[in-house]
């Protein structure tokens, strides 16, 4: 009987610490930058995110770090249309609207010890026209703001043919390179 007590009681208060672990929701935004090589001239474009939340969980020393950010394919915005056109076709966006990076269960706190000294790795996974691709983003600029508002940059190259998407071309002659070099900027605001 005592033992079943205590086995209760240990269940009791693991649940209870379960349920009162610090969660901070952060409201999220940012913008993103996508330059791509072609064969005669390279080029850019921009996206903006849709609204997004990011969370860190945990008491310090175990805080963990979840985000997704998902962004519009129809929203990207490379300054020539039929560009634009030509890539929305090559990802499919009828089908796969939305490219999806999800950040989840980072060592938050390994981050910002690990950014004191330059640029720090962070894992997720990217979602292109329904294919998933892990991929590791370089963190730079990480700063907490007075009000515990937090921002940070963010780079990756992303493989077009890794997630499956055919290559636009004009004339069989000029054709976008394979890889595509993604650079963001991103501010979590503090509730």
């Amino acid at each position: 009987m005592y033992s079943q007590i205590i086995c209760l009681i240990t269940i009791v208060l693991t649940t209870a610490g379960g349920l009162c672990a610090d969660t901070t929701t952060y409201q999220g935004e940012g913008n993103i930058r996508y330059d791509v090589d072609v064969t005669l001239h390279d080029f850019y474009g921009t996206a903006i995110p849709e609204p997004f939340t990011a969370t860190i969980s945990g008491a310090d020393g175990n805080q963990r770090f979840d985000m997704i950010i998902r962004v519009t394919i129809d929203k990207m915005d490379s300054r020539n249309t039929k560009r634009d056109k030509d890539m929305r076709e090559m990802f499919n966006a009828p089908k796969h609207p939305v490219i999806t990076g999800t950040f989840s269960g980072i060592d938050w706190d390994e981050v910002v010890k690990g950014s004191a000294n330059g640029p720090v790795e962070l894992p997720f996974t990217l979602t292109i026209s329904g294919r998933e691709q892990p991929k590791v983003a370089s963190v730079t600029n990480l700063h907490t703001d007075t009000d515990g508002s937090i921002s940070f940059d963010l780079s990756f190259d992303v493989s077009l043919k890794a997630h499956g998407l055919k290559r636009p071309s004009m004339m069989g002659m000029i054709r976008v390179g394979d890889r595509v070099q993604v650079t963001a900027t991103a501010r979590l605001i503090h509730p």
